[in-house]
């Protein structure tokens, strides 16, 4: 069974009495197939003061961050197969209705600007993310993309690069995550490292309800021989789970891997216990659920996650985690199920007006889950053909999944006559209203940021701009994405949204909203 600490000061006394408490708990198995866990003690790494850091230097230096697939040349195939109007089988289930008559979108404070990518050193693609929280009152926003964190507080706003955030090299960070936890009233920030041979999970954990205070930080290593890739971060009552798809030196897919960390004690800035499952934990891309509370103000202590397989899927399984890590004791990991679903499809690349370039949209991977009152939700890109079109789009993917009964409630594709929509994040404000944000572009459209929601199943309301593309876009392949942002706001009834659109030049911008029904 394997040790593992990160680098970071660490007593030697309570390292072997730590050992010695770890190594005498039964074995966690991963009922899934997956490898057993191992167990983790993770010190602190230090404390970042964000106060402290450096105003950003806003000279771009360029570069991509790169996204890896487990099979790119059958993926390859399969969106030329598309773009010539080949179709796919089966074929793709058509649109949900937009409905005029169904409440749509508002938007109560208007918008702002948010992080460009001249502002954040020329990376892309900018990975959007954003997270809201109260402060005395107050809330406060905090946007991050590659590489680039955002501050807005009734103090003005705050800048800084997170290479040195998170105390790293800029040349392999990336995928950065944030989640701010009304639970425990703690902001939690995320990111990879993927350089070769062994990468690893970043994660910062603020030691107040203040953003712009201090940051107890932790490193989380990979599998030997392996880098973590498309990370996702994900908070119940009790603990804080990370996952990623991991990856070869040499890029081959090597499984899904997953960490289970100890909730109150990241929020106490401790050593933490937590287990690690290694790949292959099951098919592609696991979402761990970001836990929201429930009518009474609780929030579930089990953490559910949710994956489907590589480029085309009939089926989502998921998974529950119960317990927590802790001197003696191992949370437990198991299958709740797997579920029949209308076939999710990896999506062709959309169109865009001014070039003949084709935005990226990736593949038909899961991009966010969120739990709300015993539902889970989870978002992705998928292929369908738009009622009223003929062509096969990209649109979006929802599914709202009934933990109880272990059942599918709904799984909706959203898309419009000759429009592209990807990358939808989600969220579900206390009034159990569905929120999406994403992008979108057509032959005749640049990409823009888009919202739309659903107050009752079956329908989804009007699409709302939020802000639109200013020029075509088409630099290295039009990578894009790899995602958009949402947080509920501290009321609890609207939602921040973040979201990617085209700035002339061949530049990314990003645009933040709050909007609800």
């Amino acid at each position: 069974m394997k040790y593992r600490v990160p680098i970071g000061r660490f007593r030697l006394v309570l390292l072997l009495l730590s050992l010695a408490v770890v190594l005498s708990a039964p074995p966690a198995v991963a009922q899934n197939g997956g490898p057993q866990a191992e167990p983790l003690i993770l010190a602190p790494d230090g404390v970042v003061d964000v106060r402290h850091l450096p105003p950003a230097a806003h000279v771009p230096a360029g570069g991509t961050r790169p996204v890896h697939f487990p099979d790119l040349n059958l993926l390859i195939q399969h969106k030329e197969q598309l773009q010539k109007g080949g179709g796919i089988a089966p074929a793709p289930p058509p649109t949900t209705t937009i409905s005029p008559t169904a409440p749509s979108l508002q938007l109560p404070l208007g918008s702002i600007q948010g992080l460009q990518q001249s502002d954040a050193g020329g990376y892309y693609p900018p990975d959007t993310q954003i997270a809201a929280g109260a402060v005395s009152g107050s809330t406060y926003l905090f946007e991050t993309v590659n590489l680039e964190g955002r501050i807005w507080s009734p103090g003005g706003v705050t800048t800084f690069d997170l290479c040195s955030f998170f105390g790293v090299s800029c040349a392999f960070l990336s995928d950065p995550k944030i989640r701010f936890d009304p639970d425990s009233g703690r902001w939690f920030v995320a990111a990879i490292t993927y350089q070769t041979p062994t990468g690893t999970w970043l994660l910062a954990v603020s030691t107040s309800s203040d953003p712009t205070s201090t940051y107890a930080r932790y490193t989380i290593p990979s599998a030997r021989s392996t880098f973590p890739d498309f990370p996702a971060l994900g908070i119940s009552g009790d603990k804080v789970v990370l996952t990623a798809n991991g990856f070869n030196p040499g890029g081959v897919f090597k499984g899904t891997e997953f960490v289970v960390l100890n909730k109150s004690q990241l929020v106490a800035a401790q050593t933490v216990y937590g287990q690690f499952y290694g790949p292959p934990q099951g098919l592609f891309t696991i979402q761990p659920a970001f836990a929201l509370p429930d009518g009474s103000g609780a929030v579930s202590s089990p953490l559910y996650m949710a994956a489907v397989a590589f480029n085309s899927a009939t089926s989502i399984r998921i998974w529950q985690v119960t317990g927590v890590p802790s001197a003696g004791s191992l949370a437990t990991v198991s299958v709740l199920g797997t579920l029949s679903i209308p076939t999710l499809s990896t999506p062709p690349n959309a169109q865009q007006a001014g070039t003949s370039a084709l935005i990226a949209t990736n593949d038909n991977r899961l991009l966010e889950a969120v739990y709300r009152n015993g539902v889970l939700w989870v978002s992705a890109n998928s292929a369908c053909t738009p009622n009223g079109d003929t062509a096969t789009r990209a649109c979006l993917r929802f599914m709202q999944l009934q933990i109880s009964t272990v059942s599918v409630l709904q799984a909706l594709d959203v898309g419009d006559v000759g429009i592209y929509y990807f990358y939808p994040a989600i969220q579900i404000d206390a009034n159990n209203n569905l929120v999406s944000v994403f992008s979108g572009s057509s032959a005749s459209g640049f990409a823009s940021v888009y919202a739309s929601g659903q107050s009752s199943p079956g329908t989804f309301g009007t699409v709302t701009l939020i802000q639109s593309g200013q020029g075509p876009y088409a630099p290295n392949t039009a990578r894009w994405g790899d995602y958009s942002g949402a947080a509920i706001d501290p009321s609890g009834t609207t939602v921040w949204v973040a979201g990617e659109y085209a700035l002339a030049g061949n530049q990314w911008g990003t645009w933040i909203a709050e909007v609800g029904f």
